[in-house]
């Protein structure tokens, strides 16, 4: 009982309220071609009565009376067109039925693929790094292929097989109770056995194809993502050992989930064809008289139609097992989904008008974890960063300069403190926010579209502005080299702009992050894979943007920030100092250490040689060097004001079974 009531529960929720009533109409209609399905069958015991000399008794009789007729032709004509024209009504409402009832089935899991697709790419940021590709893509489509294509198909099929095996053997006892009392029992007690043997195989089998699914997509991403590299280490042997044994078992679990579906119906059909031989052979001692045979014939017929219906029943009951696990993932995502703030509420782009940016940004008093009992991340953060100024974040790995960027442009939201732009803070409007950011990343994704799509990325090609694309490539200093290819841009360079040189592919995300017009560049490690030659010349490209554009920077490599207006390097989530790069040298031992290590020694020699020169400019400007960074003064391009005590923090929203590690730092 508890199972049937998981099973209503799944139901309940893979069918939304108004798509309930076309999932009734689709088990009565399938219901109702039973009935005719019954009816002929029926009719044929009859018409081979009819058909023999007592063709004026039983149910031939019967017939020939209600009908008036007369005749031994007429009523085998009659009882002839009965069966033939039963079982072409039939066979027509089934084939018009079942067009309808696939695209109903068709539709509710387009939506339901739809709704969980939107659901994983609407989930707060952190989500995405901690679940993986694969497993979202187990999740949005593996299980809702397995939720509807299997289970709610085989629930749907189990009302219909049921009603049409009843149907059948009440008509059955009514004609000849002893033989099919016999015949129920024979496939009472071959269905049990067969449940037996099956209800365990198919329940394994459907949790490891699931498991599978995900090991899988998770292989061919490795492989086919880092193509380069595989391609370069003749890796083809170990991706395609890697591979071979999750593909091979995928195929042996389907073999045997087949095979074991099968089974009962091939089962059930030799058994009752010997059974049937027996009567034969008991009647014949005797002799066959036409109402002998005509239930022989009703029997056979009846048969015929019975035995691939209760094979269909065991196997509808082996696919909702088979199928039982991704179900339940399934259900457990699709209510995760529905519950409040889970994710943010959509809203469109329609009418977004950029958040004013005209005098600064302040990052005030932000403190960010993960999770209320997680460690921070971020603590005390307090910048002051004036439009049209470089901006950059440095520090060693696990410092959190990743994670301030990703909360100064909405990705994580902070536990404490705020955001200020021109003195509102940012979270009032995140959508006009974020529309005056631009962001290019350390790997630019390329699809294989043209090169006008990438830049305008999230637009459809009718509406793309030929004449902004062409602005934003040329200030990212690629204009001329897309200019010179055949189709200018609508030339494409293959999945990931494999065509594309690295410095080439980063000029390309500059320009998608120039399309945009924003007022905010930032540049997440964006020239770290690149030469020393390919970074100046972006570094250059990115100096000559004018001072319309504030830019941001996180980087490791300190020769991509030397002329920076201003730099924070942070340490332990902390802001330990901030200032050009010549005050850092001065007044932070840790900078200093990072420059010596990064092979700018030359730097910090000439540095110290004009110490008493430079020592002047920090005083002078209230640079200071601080542990913490918070509420002490700096230079006016940081100020950090005394922080302001927030909200308290909100937690995040339940995210299914899956869980974040609250440890992890950028």
């Amino acid at each position: 009982m508890r199972t049937l009531g998981a099973y209503r529960h799944y139901m309940g929720v893979l069918f939304r309220r108004g798509e309930r009533w076309r999932l009734a109409v689709s088990v009565a209609g399938s219901i109702g071609i039973a009935l005719l399905d019954t009816l002929s069958v029926l009719l044929v015991s009859p018409l081979i009565q009819a058909m023999g000399d007592s063709w004026r008794q039983g149910t031939a009789g019967t017939v020939a009376r209600m009908l008036g007729l007369t005749t031994q032709t007429s009523l085998v004509a009659s009882l002839l067109a009965m069966v033939i024209g039963g079982f072409v009504l039939k066979d027509l409402a089934a084939v018009a039925f079942n067009w309808w009832s696939l695209g109903f089935t068709a539709s509710v899991r387009t939506r339901a693929q739809v709704e969980m697709t939107e659901y994983y790419m609407r989930l707060p940021y952190y989500h995405h790094a901690h679940l993986g590709l694969a497993v979202i893509l187990r999740k949005t489509m593996v299980t809702v292929a397995q939720a509807y294509g299997a289970f709610a198909n085989s629930v749907i099929g189990i009302f219909v097989q049921i009603f049409s095996v009843a149907l059948m053997v009440t008509a059955l006892l009514v004609s000849s109770p002893l033989i099919t009392l016999t015949l129920l029992a024979f496939l009472g007690v071959a269905g049990v056995v067969f449940l037996r043997i099956i209800k365990p195989v198919n329940q394994r089998l459907g949790r490891e194809q699931v498991e599978l699914s995900e090991k899988s997509y998770g292989l061919a991403i490795d492989a086919f993502g880092a193509i380069k590299e595989t391609q370069l280490r003749n890796s083809y042997e170990y991706f395609m050992r890697s591979m071979t044994g999750p593909i091979r078992r995928g195929a042996q679990i389907e073999r045997v989930s087949g095979f074991v579906s099968a089974l009962p119906k091939q089962t059930m059909e030799i058994l009752f064809m010997l059974g049937l031989g027996v009567v034969f052979a008991v009647s014949a001692g005797d002799g066959v008289s036409s109402d002998m045979l005509a239930t022989i014939a009703l029997l056979v017929a009846a048969a015929f139609r019975l035995l691939p219906t209760v094979a269909g029943l065991m196997g509808s009951v082996a696919n909702i097992r088979h199928a039982e696990a991704g179900t339940r993932e399934y259900v457990e995502s699709r209510l995760a989904s529905l519950r409040p703030g889970a994710v943010p509420a959509p809203v469109s782009n329609e009418g977004v008008v950029p958040m004013a940016l005209t005098s600064e940004l302040v990052v005030d008093g932000v403190h960010f974890s993960y999770s209320p009992q997680g460690p921070e991340i971020l603590t005390g953060i307090n910048l002051r960063v004036p439009v049209g100024s470089t901006v950059a974040f440095v520090g060693s790995s696990g410092a959190g300069k990743s994670t301030l960027l990703d909360v100064i442009m909405g990705l994580q939201t902070p536990t404490q403190g705020r955001l200020l732009a021109d003195g509102v803070d940012v979270s009032t409007n995140m959508l006009g926010w974020q529309r005056n950011i631009g962001v290019v990343p350390q790997e630019v994704f390329l699809t294989g579209r043209t090169i006008a799509e990438n830049v305008a990325f999230d637009e459809e090609m009718e509406d793309i502005d030929e004449q902004r694309v062409l602005r934003a490539l040329k200030r990212a200093d690629i204009l001329d080299f897309v200019q010179d290819q055949p189709e200018g841009i609508w030339s494409r360079f293959g999945e990931g702009g494999r065509r594309l040189s690295g410095g080439q592919r980063q000029r390309v995300g500059i320009a998608r992050a120039l399309y945009r017009e924003p007022r905010i560049l930032v540049l997440d490690e964006a020239t770290s894979a690149l030469d020393n030659e390919t970074e100046a010349r972006i570094a250059s490209t990115i100096a000559e943007l004018g001072d319309d554009i504030t830019v941001i920077i996180v980087a490791h490599r300190l020769s991509t920030v030397k002329d920076a207006d201003m730099i924070a390097f942070l340490a332990d989530g902390r802001v330990d100092a901030v200032g050009t790069f010549a005050e850092l040298l001065e007044i932070s031992e840790g900078f200093r250490t990072l420059a010596e290590l990064g092979d700018l020694g030359q730097t910090v020699s000439a540095a110290r040689q004009a110490a008493g020169q430079v020592a002047q400019g920090p005083a002078a400007q209230g640079v200071t060097k601080s542990p913490a960074a918070a509420g002490q003064a700096v230079s006016p391009v940081a100020v950090s004001p005394a922080p302001v005590q927030a909200d308290a923090p909100s937690g995040a929203a339940p995210v299914d079974s899956d869980t974040v590690p609250a440890t992890t730092q950028a």
